[in-house]
């Protein structure tokens, strides 16, 4: 057994079949930011310059996140009006999110807004301070900076208000994109890490679990045994400072008498 997998074993971070089951990514977005040629150039490296308009299509690719695989199953959603009823759908099943908007389309960036309202709606986290959803905003055709009409930091403010990390990326020119899909999987994996795992991950691993559970069971000890000897103190101890106490209080109280005769 290897160090590594040995550390993983005893820190609580190795699953059997914690990568049987693909991570769902869904990727919202208006018609014509580019959702499918993105997803295509990750899926299959390559860039497709004209799409048909998308209905729905599944993709199955998996990627590695922390030197470990992962699955995932990509749907590409439709961006029409007249899907848009079937985004509850997508969102209920879904474990991660991609809002994509285009930066020469300042529109497209303005409609992500009530997407994400509608995932945290969904997802029961709408009154949260801070969402625990997986999501990355996507600034999409970064290569048409000549046509751009949302600036790189307009993005970075609206990822600021969607407390979710930003990329701008090319599907054309393959700028960002596997960053994205890593970036939106890492946060799934960790989605789904028990409670002392996340902040295991939380912490860049910079302490062992194993080794808080020693540190925890030697504090222990170590109160038991005070305890122990705080037990086998002789008896004659507290008498001697009882009749200590006795004979000061006597002597107050005789002073007092002596005092008021």
């Amino acid at each position: 057994m290897t160090k590594r997998l040995r550390s993983n074993i005893q820190c609580g971070l190795w699953h059997k079949d914690s990568h049987d089951k693909p991570f769902k990514v869904v990727v919202f977005g208006e018609v014509g930011v580019g959702k499918s040629a993105l997803i295509l150039r990750y899926v299959s490296r390559e860039f497709t310059p004209t799409l048909e308009t998308t209905i729905e299509e599944n993709y199955s690719t998996s990627t590695e996140v922390d030197g470990r695989p992962v699955k995932l199953e990509v749907i590409d959603t439709a961006g029409n009006e007249v899907f848009r009823q079937m985004r509850d759908q997508y969102i209920e099943t879904g474990d991660g999110f991609l809002l994509v908007y285009s930066i020469n389309d300042r529109g497209s960036s303005i409609s992500l807004t009530a997407i994400r309202e509608q995932i945290l709606l969904a997802k029961g986290q709408k009154d949260k301070v801070i969402a625990e959803i997986p999501l990355v905003l996507v600034g999409n055709k970064c290569d048409l900076e000549d046509e751009r009409k949302v600036s790189y930091q307009d993005g970075k403010k609206i990822a600021a208000g969607f407390c979710c990390p930003f990329f701008e990326t090319s599907a054309k020119t393959d700028i960002g994109v596997d960053e994205v899909f890593t970036n939106l999987a890492r946060q799934i994996k960790e989605s789904k890490a028990p409670s002392k795992r996340k902040l295991f991950l939380r912490e860049g691993g910079r302490f062992s679990l194993w080794d808080m559970s020693l540190r925890k069971r030697k504090s222990k000890e170590e109160n038991s045994g005070r305890e122990k000897r705080l037990r086998l103190v002789p008896s004659s101890e507290p008498l001697r400072r009882s009749r200590r106490s006795s004979t000061l209080r006597g002597f107050v109280c005789g002073g007092r008498t002596m005092g008021t005769s």
